[in-house]
Parts: C-alpha cells; structure tokens; sequence
C-alpha cells in the first residue's frame, strides 16, 4: 500500500507541473532560445547608407558569438545636430551615439547627464578596447575625472591647412615650395579665376572656414562651430585664457577671407552641403580647407566630405602639436538612457578591436559595395554606385584597422601613429572644464558667435567693422564671464601639477 501511495503523490506532482506549465505564457517557456541582445547605434553620415539591411546583417552575423545585435540608425549630418538636441531633450532611449566637441556636442551632453560614465565598464568589459589607447590618451576624455566617451584611433593632432585637387595642384604648381602661408594663395586663386575654376570649396554650414585655431598656434578649449573661444597659446606655461576673436592672427584671416570673397574666389552664394558635394564631384572647385600634411589624409577627407578620389595630402599651415579637442574629436557614448550598458560596451569592443566588424559598418559587403583592387595592401574601390558608403569610418572605431581607399593611404596607420606619438602637447593637454557654473552663458555666447563669428571666417562680412560688432555681441552675452571662471579653473589644475 506504502508504494501504490508514493505512485499515485508521484503521479499528482506530475500533473501538478503539467498544468501550471500549461498556464504560463510561451514567452516564459521560451527562455532558452532567446536571441542576442540588440542595442541601437545612431551616428551621422556624408555619403550614401540606404543599404542599411545587407550591412547591418552582415555585421550582426559577426556580432552574434558575442551575444549581440546592432540596429543601425544613421542620420544625414545637416540633420544630426538638431536631431539629437531633440531626442535627448525629450528623454528619449538610445545606446550608443556618435558624440565630439564640434558636433552633438560631448561636453554638453555630459553636463545634461544624457552620457554614462564609462569607467567601470571600460575597466571589466571594455577592457579590450581600454587597451587600444595609452592611459595619457583616455585622460584627453576625462570630465570632472571621469571618462563617458570611448575615443576613436585615429590621427590626433590638427594640423589644418590647404587640400587641392591633384590636377590642379600639378597645372597651378601649388606644393609646400610655393605656399607657406595662406595669402601665397592669392595669385594661384587668381588665375583658376581667370580659367573658369571657382577656387574655393564652401557650403552654408561650416565648410570653407579660413581661420583653425591650432594652425595659430592656439589650443582651443571651449569652441562653437568649430571655432574656439576660450583658448590657451600650445606653449604658453602661464597659461593666459583669452578669445582669438580678438586676436591679430585672426584678423589677419578674417581679412584675407573677405579679400578672397570680393574677389569671387568663393561662390557668389553658399550652396547647401549637399548641393556643394555635387558641385565639387563635377570639379567645380580647386582646394578645400582641412585637416593636410597628414599620409593619406587627403583621400580621406575628401572620401569624408563626399567627394571623388583625387585629392591631394595637402599642406599643412602651422606646426602640429597634440590637444585634448584633437585627441576627442571623434568618440562614441554610451546613453545613460541605455538599458542595455554591457552590450553597448561590446560593440564598441568590435569597431576597435576587430578588423572584419569595423570594416564591414565603414566599407560594407564585398561584392556588393565595394571590390579589392589589391588584397593583399588592403586597398578597395567604392563605386560611385555603391548604396552603402556613409564616408564615416572615422566616426565608428579604431581607423588604423580599415582599408586603404586611395593608394597614398596605403601603409599610412603607422606613419600617422608616429605623428601623433612625436608632436609637443599642448601645455593644456589633458585639461577639461567644468561648465556647470557658467552653462546659461556658454548656451548665450555660442548663440552670439553663430550669428557673428562664422561669417567673417568665411569672408562675408567686413571685418574692420565685423570684429569689433561681433565681440560686443559675445560680451552682452556674458564671454568674459566664461573667460574668467575658465582661467580660474586651468589656474588651479596647473597647482595640482
């Protein structure tokens, strides 16, 4: 009897179990077969990424032994800024977002809280990609000590300058022998003037600025549009803050700005971005002004603004040295909204540590997006057809791991490496402010500056009265307030040693 009791409590439970599992819903039985976590990635682009699904499947293919998915949100850069302002003023989810001093801007995001504090996850399961970067590198990223942005290897110094055409550089003979300095433009300017050829490449946004602070000599430490506005002199140890806008360099720039725009060697008009691009991939114009002297540096800006190869390296106006804004120029965070942290981690683990998945977000699908002219160096061709070529590998991870687009980029990852490693640092390297006490100033002034300051660096205005106007607006503002707290601040971290 003591058996046929212990069957029939046996046979109970059974039932018992098979009725409650009855009872729960599928997804709770389905626990075992759950899919990789997928976490979003927004970032903008210059180029063409309307096929965004055979990329992102590719890349989730490559991602999914990690235990991961991505889903790809690109943005048209003329949209990205306001787009972003949106979102996180809204409190909007998101994951990992494409952040840097000039663009959604990083040290605003921080100061909103929108970023999370990297630390500990770069320290556990970023640690791959911790190791990329020296120490002295992450510190570049530091606010208030802590790090919420993972930096992009890449070139850091910015050494801007002059970047033409290559068939315009042999007809005009324009080569570091002949320009040391903007103003030997002038006649060059002149005579593609005179041939028909507008000179200068420049839109309605930022592109076609004279004056870059570093090539002044200036490090910039808070900037508006690219611009800065509190800045440090690279090998000043007294470390005097003050605004360039007032200085004679700049004057000097915003002069010869205007002399180039009454003399037609600009557009009549600025074109909208996208309408620029298209002009200059049908030749319309002779150089742009960029990042140069840098290998390979020409086909990459021109591949980042969209046009065709074929341009130049460049010459470089000013001598490079290392700054916290160069070193950050490019970075992705991760959302304190995100809900999903780790996996965000170990995506940014991908782009900078595995060169298949880096590749395929920057260039796409063999065969499809682009083809190998020569495999074994690594250098590949985009068609112009091509229905994934955002121009953004800069943006997504380690550079030094793609391919070469241009065969002067070929072999350039360690040669740009020792750049960076030989440049002087700027004496406010690794220096960051805190903006807390002065933010309802900074929101002011680069208001003001958007309306005033651009426009004389693209030759619009006058600058004999244009300079003058402009730094009455910034000071209504509250700029010297800024300047001041700002001096205060570098004055302490340079006790601190």
């Amino acid at each position: 009897m003591s058996s046929i009791r212990r069957h029939t409590g046996r046979t109970r439970l059974v039932l018992a179990l098979a009725i409650v599992a009855l009872a729960l819903p599928l997804s709770a039985l389905a626990v075992s077969t759950k899919g990789p976590t997928t976490v979003t990635y927004q970032f903008p682009y210059f180029g063409v990424t309307t096929d965004v699904k055979t990329v992102q499947t590719a890349l989730n293919k490559r991602l999914a032994a990690q235990g991961i998915a991505v889903n790809l949100q690109p943005v048209p850069f003329a949209a990205w800024d306001e787009k972003m302002k949106l979102q996180f003023a809204a409190g909007g989810k998101c994951d990992v977002v494409f952040t840097a001093p000039w663009t959604n801007n990083y040290y605003q995001l921080v100061q909103n809280g929108s970023l999370l504090p990297l630390d500990g996850l770069l320290e556990s399961v970023g640690a791959p990609t911790y190791k990329v970067l020296s120490p002295t590198t992450w510190n570049a990223a530091r606010v208030n000590g802590k790090i919420y942005g993972v930096i992009n290897q890449q070139i850091f110094v910015k050494q801007w300058g002059v970047n033409p055409r290559k068939d315009v550089a042999a007809k005009y003979g324009i080569s570091e022998k002949t320009v040391k300095r903007f103003s030997d433009l002038t006649p060059i300017f002149a005579r593609m003037k005179a041939d028909g050829l507008t000179p200068i490449f420049a839109d309605d946004k930022l592109d076609g600025q004279l004056y870059r602070d570093e090539q002044a000599g200036f490090d910039p430490i808070l900037s508006a549009d690219g611009i800065g506005y509190v800045d440090v002199g690279r090998a000043d140890k007294k470390l005097r803050i003050f605004d360039p806008l007032r200085t004679q360099q700049f004057r000097r720039l915003a002069e010869l700005a205007y002399q180039w725009k009454q003399a037609g060697y600009y557009d009549a008009e600025f074109k909208p971005h996208a309408d620029a691009i298209a002009a200059a991939q049908n030749n319309r114009y002779g150089v742009f002004f960029h990042l140069a002297g840098i290998p390979g540096g020409g086909a990459k800006a021109g591949g980042n603004l969209g046009f065709s190869p074929g341009w130049t390296d460049g010459i470089a106006i000013g001598k490079p040295f290392l700054t916290t804004g160069g070193i950050t120029a490019t970075m992705n965070g991760i959302c304190r909204s995100s809900e999903h942290p780790s996996e965000s981690m170990k995506f940014l683990n991908a782009l900078n540590t595995d060169p298949t998945a880096f590749r395929i977000l920057s260039y796409g699908v063999e065969g499809k997006h682009y083809t190998f002219v020569n495999k074994k160096l690594g250098l590949i061709k985009i068609p112009e057809s091509s229905p994934w070529n955002p121009n953004t590998a800069w943006m997504f991870g380690d550079t030094f791991k793609g391919y070469a687009i241009d065969k002067s980029d070929i072999g350039t990852g360690p040669k740009v490496a020792k750049i960076n490693a030989d440049a002087p640092g700027s004496v406010a390297l690794g220096f960051v402010p805190n903006l807390d006490s002065i933010k309802n100033e900074i929101a002011q002034v680069s208001a003001a500056r958007a309306q005033c300051v651009l426009p004389l660096t693209k030759g619009l205005v006058d600058p004999a009265k244009g300079i003058d106007n402009c730094i009455g607006q910034v000071n209504a503002a509250g700029e010297e307030k800024i300047l001041s707290e700002i001096q205060s601040q570098i004055n302490a971290w340079a006790k601190k040693g």
